[in-house]
């Protein structure tokens, strides 16, 4: 039997060495950079993200489930007693957000937008398996479902028909590229005949009965944006965006489609049933609206439920809506349909969009569900350790001992008793603020990047005496501060980096600043330099050694839209939405170059570091725990030989 970890030190570290410096591809987009990357960091955890889609599953003889796509995972739910769901099983992470889903048997099939299907085995519902994946060519988000083939509304690519007899072997039959953006599909049998919900262009009526040749039969282009279509009788229910929903005639000949009533929605109308004589819509910030269809030329609105996120989707149980609001489920009685209510909700553990490192806990702001404190002792099983929902909307946190300071938008800043991090209890708070969007503390002192009130310095003094404030009213609009001796430097929008002398309190004055290209979110310092996550400007490295002439030394351009940074050594680590982070080598800051880049399933809005691990809040995709990376910058041979 082969020995392994048995070779000699020295052995050991001639073989790592050799893997360091060896030659290797660099990323996409990064031929021109020097080769600094040595390391492939892996995901160590996850937890949390946003729910688009919701599925249940009812049975004559066994338990009833819903099955909830929250980020990039499934959750299993037994659902026999709509009031008390119990949580059965939760699938690994899948390489992108679930946007839709589907049960055909013992399998669970879900749509990941960019990572096309994936097929999930459900025959142990305590343990979820993933079984197969195909990557379609667009966006894959609306799924229908029967059990030979997936038709699924893959965005610009039109309507995908994929053969899942096998699983392991999925493979695409045919396809037709509609003109306009498939959001969703529905697919009747007699005839087989498939109905996608096209965006900009509306209803498209697609003949299916060959699978390797769909072609258009009829079509309706209607008002808004097509986003999900349902079938009941000779009537096809369209949500359709901002134009609410819409009832069209379908003819027995499936010729000339007529458009016959419509009822505007106050929201966004995206997800859509009809069961007996009422459809259901989710509705985005309209919550699930409920219609009477009776007269198909003139519905009208019966009752709503406002649930508390954002309603994408839509499962039915007799009576029993389950309603994906992207900040969770929602299940709701709408037995009495002009009067819904709640009989359970299961919220998202974490929906962060900035984050603060101590110990082991992740303090999460939250847009959705406040201030959120994640135990990540062991980064593969994060837990929601406690919560605290704070009025306003939670932009930022920093924590110092046992206190969290939270930027809480029009609701100014919250002070939260974090003690004990189960039972987070607010201590105080203080008004005035417009727009706090970020907070940083430096002993007595917290300031806020207020919006356009600029900087509001805040100075506590003792429990019984108010705190002083002062403000620094800068010309653009403050989304970020950090401070630093005598200095508060603002990330200013469209203005840059300001640099204010911050004491006294009620005289702060400008001391110097720097506009920059893009539009400044966030400012970190380290050293005698500022780094600022520019938006399209992507980073900017300012020397501040002489606060009342900053100077840029240097820039990276990201591929994204920096929104947030964070340095650690010779490393920046740039939060770029939609592209992940990136990881910039910024030993040189004349030259900064990439190291590597964290692809993240949804939105990346803030990073933070540890020692051991990079933290990424991704509001969609939830808290992502990532390793650090490895590269010859930070590992050498006198680190090896110890």
């Amino acid at each position: 039997m082969t020995r392994r970890h048995s070779y000699p030190l020295i052995f050991t570290t001639l073989i790592l060495l050799s893997m360091l410096l060896g030659t290797s591809q660099l990323p996409a987009g990064a031929q021109s950079q020097p080769k600094i990357e040595a390391a492939i960091p892996e995901l160590l955890g996850q937890i949390g993200g946003g729910s688009y889609a919701v599925a249940f599953e009812s049975s004559e003889t066994g338990p009833d489930y819903a099955y909830l796509g929250l980020g990039p995972r499934l959750y299993i739910f037994d659902a026999t007693v709509p009031a008390t769901p119990v949580l059965m099983g939760i699938s690994d992470v899948l390489p992108d957000i679930i946007r839709g889903v589907a049960i055909v048997g013992t399998s669970a099939y879900v749509t990941l937008g960019d990572r096309g299907l994936a097929v999930i085995d459900i025959s142990n519902r305590a343990v979820p398996t993933v079984l197969g994946s195909y990557d379609t060519p667009g966006f894959a988000r609306g799924l229908w479902m029967t059990a030979d083939y997936a038709y699924i509304a893959d965005g610009g690519s039109g309507l995908r028909i994929l053969s899942i007899s096998d699983p392991l072997a999925i493979e695409e039959l045919g396809f037709f590229d509609t003109p306009g953006s498939a959001r969703g599909v529905v697919v009747s049998s007699d005839p087989d005949v498939a109905f996608v919900a096209d965006g900009p262009s509306g209803l498209r009526v697609l003949g299916v009965e060959d699978k390797s040749h769909p072609a258009e039969i009829s079509s309706l282009d209607t008002a808004g944006y097509a986003e999900a279509v349902r079938l009941q009788g000779n009537y096809a229910y369209l949500a359709a965006g901002e134009a609410g929903m819409q009832i069209i005639k379908v003819p027995t000949n499936l010729g000339s489609l007529s458009l016959e009533g419509t009822c505007d929605t106050p929201g966004y109308a995206q997800g859509v049933m009809a069961f007996s004589t009422f459809v259901y819509i989710a509705d985005g910030e309209g919550g699930l609206r409920i219609i009477n269809r009776e007269v198909p030329t003139a519905p009208f609105e019966v009752g709503f439920y406002d649930t508390p996120g954002l309603a994408y989707d839509l499962g039915w149980m007799e009576g029993i809506v389950f309603v994906a609001d992207f900040s969770g489920l929602r299940i709701i009685n709408t037995l009495i349909q002009a009067n819904p209510t709640l009989l359970a909700s299961y919220e998202s553990p974490v929906l962060p969009a900035s984050l603060h490192v101590a110990g082991e806990h992740v303090f999460a702001a939250d847009h959705w569900q406040g201030l959120r404190i994640v135990n990540a002792s062991d980064p593969a099983i994060p837990a929601l350790t406690g919560s605290y929902q704070t009025p306003g909307t939670a932009y930022d946190v920093a924590v110092v001992t046992d206190t969290a300071y939270i930027a809480g938008g029009a609701a100014g800043l919250r002070i939260v008793d974090v003690s004990d991090p189960s039972l987070p209890v607010e201590t105080g708070s203080v008004s005035g603020a417009q727009a706090a969007a970020a907070v940083t503390v430096d002993g007595d002192y917290a300031y806020l990047a207020d919006g356009a009130s600029g900087l509001v310095g805040i100075r506590f003094i003792d429990e019984l005496t108010p705190p002083e404030i002062g403000i620094f009213d800068t010309p653009g609009f403050a989304r970020d501060v950090t401070v630093a001796g005598e200095y508060a430097y603002i990330a200013d929008d469209e203005n840059g980096l300001f640099i204010i002398d911050r004491f006294p309190l009620d005289g702060m004055t400008e001391t110097g600043s720097i506009d920059t290209p893009g539009r400044a979110n966030a400012v970190v310092l380290q050293d005698q330099y500022a780094y600022l996550a520019d938006g399209d400007g992507g980073l900017r490295i300012i020397d501040v050694s002489n606060p009342g002439a900053p100077d840029e030394v240097g820039f990276y351009d990201t591929v994204g839209e920096a929104v947030h940074v964070a340095v650690s050594g010779n490393l920046a680590y740039i939060a770029e939405g939609n592209s992940g982070v990136s990881v910039i080598q910024v030993a040189n800051p004349a030259a900064p170059s990439l190291a590597y880049t964290y692809a993240t399933p949804g939105t990346a809005s803030g990073v933070a570091l540890t020692g051991s691990s990079v933290y990424v809040a991704d509001a969609e995709g939830g808290l992502l725990i990532f390793s650090l990376p490895v590269t010859e910058y930070t590992l050498s041979l006198p680190f090896l030989m110890k």
